[in-house]
């Protein structure tokens, strides 16, 4: 027995590529081919309630066929009956079954695609209103005004003494202060003898002179530049101002230290310092600023209030 070849196979039949076929088929369409696709299933689910039960079998396959087909071209498979469910379902809320009109809109509204395809048809779609930017949100209002608030206690005491009214309160002559039952804040008055040793700073473009009465725990802060003729010599002050403490009022603490280091006042112990001019009701800074503070704090809960009571868009 002799070894031949090998028979040959019958050759098999070539089957056809009908999956790339159906993956060429499968490419996403357009979008007006999607819009043509569902205005048809439309037109088919009109077509049916306009007929009657009697034709409700072949509208609805008619539907059904081109749903099928274009869904399965653009991967939407499930189009049709998504469609449908939404048709039925917003029909029922729509509360009118018989108009296939009214059906047709409520259903083109609840998707994307839909609703291009009822701006084509002609229904009115609202549009989506940008809600307006706002300025400031609402922690930065709130920030605003604690701001606002932390500003206007700092000018409280200041605008306490500036309401006040009253004479003012005798703190005696060289030899015979009374500071010692005197509140912080008061309107006092007081002479003495300026000591030669004097200091001056500024603030706001305002020059002060700031100078200690000899044989006393008084300090003298008055606004205006020192006299250079009197450079190195004492001489007769009397004034009245608000009183402050300097253990009560830190903004002292400085000048004190400076006083101490020239052996015009003590380290220790009590020490008032006198802001000459400063007269209850007189000037309209403090008004200002507190009416300034005061708006920061009212403004932006005003703003937040209203946000707040304001109608949902």
């Amino acid at each position: 027995m002799t070894n031949g070849p090998d028979p040959k196979k019958p050759d098999e039949p070539k089957s056809s590529d009908t999956s790339g076929a159906k993956s060429s088929d499968t490419s996403a369409p357009t979008g007006d081919e999607a819009l043509e696709a569902l205005e048809r299933q439309f037109h088919a689910r009109e077509q049916t309630m306009r007929d009657g039960p009697e034709r409700a079998a072949d509208g609805n396959a008619h539907a059904d066929g081109h749903a099928g087909a274009e869904g399965n071209a653009h991967g939407q498979a499930d189009a049709g009956a998504a469609s449908e469910a939404d048709l039925d379902g917003d029909a029922g809320v729509a509360g009118d079954a018989d108009d296939p009109d009214a059906i047709d809109r409520v259903a083109l509204r609840s998707t994307h695609l839909g609703r291009r395809l009822a701006r084509r048809r002609g229904y009115a779609i609202e549009a989506r209103q940008r809600k307006p930017r706002k300025l400031f949100g609402n922690w930065s209002l709130l920030i605003l005004s604690l701001v606002g608030a932390w500003g206007l206690a700092s000018v409280w005491p200041e605008f306490s003494y500036w309401i006040s009214s009253g004479p003012p309160r005798d703190l005696g002559r060289m030899g015979a202060y009374q500071i010692e039952s005197v509140p912080d804040g008061s309107y006092v008055k007081v002479q003495g003898v300026a000591s030669p040793k004097r200091g001056s700073w500024s603030r706001l473009f305002t020059d002060h002179e700031v100078f200690p009465l000899i044989a006393s725990r008084i300090l003298v802060d008055r606004r205006q530049a020192p006299d250079p003729g009197l450079k190195g010599y004492g001489f007769i002050y009397q004034g009245e101002g608000r009183l402050s403490i300097v253990e009560v009022d830190g903004r002292w603490a400085g000048v004190r230290e400076q006083f101490a280091q020239a052996g015009e006042v003590s380290k220790d112990g009590p020490l008032v310092v006198i802001e000459d001019g400063l007269v209850p009701r007189k000037g309209a800074r403090v008004p200002a600023e507190v009416a300034l503070w005061l708006a920061l704090v009212l403004v932006p809960l005003a703003v937040l209030v209203r946000r707040h009571r304001a109608p949902a868009p």
